[in-house]
């Protein structure tokens, strides 16, 4: 039940006795309840959902496996009478303490990546460890493992470690990453006999004389890497020979990039296709590991063909155009129709997505006949059943993704006047109302025979919602190397959290939204919508006609209350909407955020808000026009795409 809207875990009572893995990753749940019941569990994982504190699951005896990445907890409890579990993945989370944990005395793996951990303690219990994955904390010394006499792997990449003491005890070690630390020697390494691979790029080893006599005694080692150190960067010609001089017997240097970045995902991370997710965290999750090189390239035509966005607001839809040569075009503004506002502002109220049913004879069905008969409004199923009553001539009520798809029709009809040829792909971003789903949206593409560009791989965004759009079109977080999907992990895997406050503000509408993502990496797979307001009393025509003080006093309120109640400090504050240049709504905003906000408020406005969201959806379209989605392409296809243009323009 991976990659729904589910908010409860709500189960038929038949289902608990025989259920023993859940796999309810990738959802909208914010509390664990609801199984009271499922004593059978031996799995259980609701990574990348909402929850905040692990709690009700005690009862759960028979559980050795707890996956709980990407969630917002700061504290591991709740965990103590689970002495049955062998692997507990926290990564991605705001713990600042490991603790809690004593009793766990059959663990063997600990993944704690892309935490707030500054000091490893609190493990002398765990004698069964094998694996700890603590990479991108905040430690600045190795401890708390002299204890552990399995130990065979240990990854503590993407800290501030400045040497190797602490490890003395732990002569098991088969594997040691402290890459991307601060170790300025090999020190403290003499009883590591057993080590098999060490990673140490991107340090400050510098010394030759010094590998050799720290490493030469290790039989079993077969690879090293310390690229990125002056050992390496001081001369990069004879690094290489340097290091078999030195370590006659080992196998393997670094490697080429090919070999290296495949093998660093695969082996860093557990599994590669998590580093596509979470960068850094060893969590061992993802949809499949990417091959990396390209089998084949893409044409020149499509390589450098626009790229186009679409904007789904509340109230009207706009279209960009973003071309191969950097140029952008505001395309059209189109107004949705009183069925399109209607429905609009119903998801904007509704927590659970829309079941409405096509035909109204159907609507006295039971639910679980009309699901079996028509599962879903977004299904191919109602695809075929809408072309099927068209066809016929049969008269029914618009659905939504109807309603939806006449809104695109007047975009896509305008997008291919402007740029004078059929529009085949679009990336189009939302309000992200939970009642809206992305399902919905592709279904209404469909029956324009469009494709879309979000959603449609496990490596890129499920949903592209208008605050991270606006984040992008305002040059935020944009990743220069985009066509390798990896160097834009790297290169962001270090930044700091982001917490946007958005603010859509229009003639008949106040919109507002918190949006989160783990690093400041704009167009991201890891952003989403954390809380929304909105209140279609506060609509720029509705005070103007009015002008009284105490709309505007309300305004000013509403404005307040998301950044106010949220826990965590908003980092970007992102405008849009059609009428958020009028002075006296930025006057209030300004005022407002400055009574609540440390330091000043920033409210840029360097382009037309009404089309900021579609710029940056146009500006992902574009980027992706240029990438496979599975895959990086080997640098022979750029040659081969310069032939094609020579050859086309002659």
């Amino acid at each position: 039940m991976r990659q729904n809207q589910i908010s409860r875990i709500n189960f038929p009572p038949n289902v608990a006795a025989s259920l023993t893995e859940l796999d309810l990753y990738d959802n909208l749940i914010s509390h664990i309840k609801g199984l009271e019941e499922f004593h059978n569990l031996t799995s259980l994982d609701l990574s990348f959902n909402k929850i905040k504190h692990i709690k009700n699951i005690s009862h759960l005896k028979k559980l050795t496996e707890i996956f709980f990445v990407q969630n917002k907890i700061s504290r591991i409890e709740g965990l103590e009478e689970l002495t049955a579990i062998k692997n507990l993945e926290l990564g991605a989370n705001k713990i600042r303490e490991i603790e809690n944990l004593e009793t766990l005395t059959a663990l063997e793996e600990l993944w704690l990546g892309k935490n707030k951990i500054v000091e490893m303690k609190n493990l002398d219990n765990l004698s069964n460890l094998r694996i700890i994955s603590i990479q991108s904390n905040r430690l600045t010394k190795i401890t708390g493992l002299s204890a552990l006499p399995k130990l065979e792997e240990l990854y503590l990449s993407h800290n501030a470690v400045t040497d190797l003491s602490g490890l003395e005890s732990n002569e098991t070690l088969r594997v040691l990453d402290f890459s991307n630390n601060q170790v300025s020697h090999l020190e403290h390494l003499s009883s590591l006999k057993n080590l098999e691979e060490l990673w140490g790029s991107n340090n400050q080893l510098a010394s030759f004389e010094e590998v050799e006599r720290e490493l030469k005694d290790k039989e079993k080692l077969q690879t090293v890497y310390f690229e990125g150190n002056p050992l390496q960067l001081n001369g990069p010609a004879v690094y290489r020979n340097k290091v078999r001089l030195a370590l006659p017997h080992i196998q393997q240097i670094d490697a080429n990039m090919r070999i290296n970045l495949i093998f660093m995902r695969t082996r860093t991370l557990y599994k590669c296709s998590l580093a596509l997710l979470v960068s850094f965290v060893n969590v061992g999750y993802g949809h499949g590991c990417t091959g990396y090189w390209c089998g084949t390239c893409l044409p020149a035509k499509v390589h450098d063909a626009p790229g186009v966005g679409f904007d789904l607001t509340p109230s009207y839809g706009t279209a960009v155009v973003h071309y191969y040569n950097g140029t952008v075009v505001e395309i059209a503004k189109v107004l949705g129709s009183p069925e399109y506002l209607e429905l609009m502002a119903r998801l904007a109220t509704t927590s659970k997505p829309s079941t409405d049913s096509t035909l109204d004879f159907m609507s006295e069905l039971q639910p679980s006949l009309l699901e079996y008969l028509l599962p879903d409004v977004s299904s191919p199923w109602r695809d075929w059943w809408r072309r099927l009553n068209t066809k016929l001539g049969r008269p029914v009520k618009a659905d939504d993704v109807e309603i939806i798809s006449d809104l695109l029709h007047g975009l896509k009809v305008c997008t291919e006047k402007t740029i004078s040829q059929p529009l085949d792909r679009v990336a189009i971003t939302d309000p992200g109302f939970q009642s809206l789903s992305t399902a919905t949206i592709n279904a209404a593409l469909r029956m324009l025979d469009l494709r879309t560009w979000v959603g449609d791989s496990g490596y890129y965004t499920r949903r592209l919602v208008e605050g991270d759009a606006v984040y992008a079109a305002s040059g935020y977080g944009l990743c220069p190397e985009y066509q390798d999907l990896f160097y834009c992990i790297d290169k962001f895997a270090e930044t700091p959290d982001r917490t946007m406050f958005f603010v859509s503000y229009n003639r008949n509408i106040l919109y507002t939204s918190i949006a989160e993502a783990l690093t400041s990496e704009a167009l991201s797979r890891l952003t989403s919508v954390e809380a929304q307001l909105v209140d279609y009393e506060l609509g720029l025509d509705r005070l103007l006609e009015k002008d009284e003080a105490a709309l505007w006093d309300r305004l000013r309120s509403q404005l307040q209350i998301l950044p106010r109640e949220y826990e965590d400090t908003i980092t970007h504050l992102l405008l849009a909407g059609e009428s958020a240049t009028h002075p006296r709504f930025l006057a209030i905003l300004r005022g407002s955020m400055t009574e609540i906000l440390p330091g000043p408020v920033n409210i840029e406005l360097a382009m037309d808000p009404t089309f900021a969201a579609a710029r940056g959806a146009a500006l992902y379209a574009r980027r992706r026009q240029e990438v496979q989605s599975d895959c990086v392409e080997e640098s022979e296809c750029e040659e081969m795409r310069m032939h094609e243009r020579l050859y086309t323009s002659t």
